[in-house]
Parts: C-alpha cells; structure tokens; sequence
C-alpha cells in the first residue's frame, strides 16, 4: 500500500472485494490511513466488501462497518457528510 504515500491530500477509494483474508498488518496501514485522512478532512474509503475482509475485521476487534462512512457508529469526515 505504498501508493497512499503518494495520495495524501487527495479523496482515496480502495476496493476490498478482492481481499480472501485481511492480516493485522494490512489493517494496522488501513486504520492509520483513516485516520491520517480523517485529519487531513479528505474522503477515505474502502469500498466492495468481501466476505473475507468483513470477517478479518471482526476476527481483529473490529465491526465490519469500520469503513463505511454511512453508518451512524463510524465518524465521517466533513467531505463525507451530506450538507
């Protein structure tokens, strides 16, 4: 994931339905990603959901809707929110 270096400052949409199995690294790169964006007030998704990643998330500690910026339990950024 070494491209985000290069996409700071700009709306990121990653697609996750490819994704078989998420390890803690990669989720440790996509939390701090979110949250780095979430500072910078700009779009951070992850879109597609697999099966595979819902349940990584969950396996982590995590809820499956942690990138779903609709839900009401995931705090959005501003360019998120409807005006």
């Amino acid at each position: 994931m070494a491209f985000l270096k290069d996409a700071r400052s700009t709306a990121v949409t990653l697609s996750a339905r490819d994704v078989q199995r998420l390890e803690s690294y990669r989720l440790q790169i996509l939390l701090a990603a979110q949250k780095q964006w979430q500072a910078d007030d700009r779009p951070f998704r992850v879109t597609d959901i697999s099966p595979g990643f819902a349940a990584g998330l969950e396996r982590l500690g995590l809820p499956a809707h942690q990138f779903d910026p609709l839900h009401p339990d995931t705090a959005p950024c501003a360019k998120d929110t409807p005006q």
